[in-house]
Parts: C-alpha cells; structure tokens; sequence
C-alpha cells in the first residue's frame, strides 16, 4: 500500500505572494479588507430592505407569520452583516435559532418576532460597533430564545 500523499490545490494567491514582485500576506489581506468594504452599501440595502420584509411582517394583525419566512430574511441578514455589523448579526441569528425552534415544532410567538425585528432596527440605527447598550440587546434576545418552547 503506497504512503498518503497530500496534495496542495495550485492557487492564484500562492504564485502571486511568491512571485519575485510579489506582494506579502499583510497586502493581500488589506486589498481584500478594502474591497469587502467597498460592498457595505450595498450589503446594508439588502439588510434595511430584509428588514423592512420583517418588519411588514410582524405589522400584519390577524395574519399568521410563517417561520420558514422569517428564518430566510433573517438569513439574509446574517449572511451580509456578519463582516459590516457583528451585533446585528448576531441579532439575526437569534432570531434565525427562534425561527427553527418553531420549524421543529416548538410554539411560534410573534411576538417574539417583532422584539427580535425592533431590536434589529435599533441595533442598526446604534452603528456597526460592539457597545455595552449592543451586548444588553442581545442578551435579552438570548433570553426569548430560550424560553421559546
């Protein structure tokens, strides 16, 4: 039986920082630091509008708000805000872990919902920093979660 053998994919930014006019590791990662950046315009549209989706949502009265609904916008929340906005983030994943909570069968509370999504507006208008008002909403978020049943 021959030894395992590695094998190393053949990539682009490996020739690149080699290269005799290489650039370093430090300047490959501040190029695509600055690139990512330049996508948070963008990135917070798509955020403020699914939002504004969850929003509608939970503004409805009389009308059932579908789990499956609120797990997808808040998905898309957590997919752009993860590098622009830690805590609205973090927000978003509270209420996508509320979200299936309820797709297993647990007790949907739109009530919930809506202190989830009010909290995602406030979290927004706080700014994208980690602060002591950031890290108390999200605790309480924490909270509804786990007395979700």
């Amino acid at each position: 039986m021959k030894p395992m053998q590695r094998l190393y994919p053949k990539l682009r930014l490996h020739a690149t920082v080699r290269g005799p006019r290489g650039i370093t590791v430090e300047q490959a990662v501040s190029r695509a630091a600055v690139e990512i950046d330049s996508w948070s315009d963008t990135a917070f549209e798509h955020i403020d509008a699914a939002i504004g989706d969850l929003r509608g949502m939970t503004s409805m009265r009389g009308q059932a708000i579908a789990p499956g609904d609120v797990f997808k916008k808040s998905e898309v929340i957590v997919n752009l805000a993860g590098h622009f906005s830690p805590p609205l983030c973090k927000a978003a994943q509270s209420l996508c872990n509320l979200a299936r909570k309820s797709l297993e069968g647990a007790a949907f509370d739109p009530g919930a919902v809506k202190v989830h999504v009010e909290s995602m507006v406030l979290l927004r208008a706080l700014g994208a920093g980690d602060s002591a008002a950031a890290a108390a909403i999200l605790d309480g978020l924490q909270a509804v979660v786990a007395k979700a049943r």
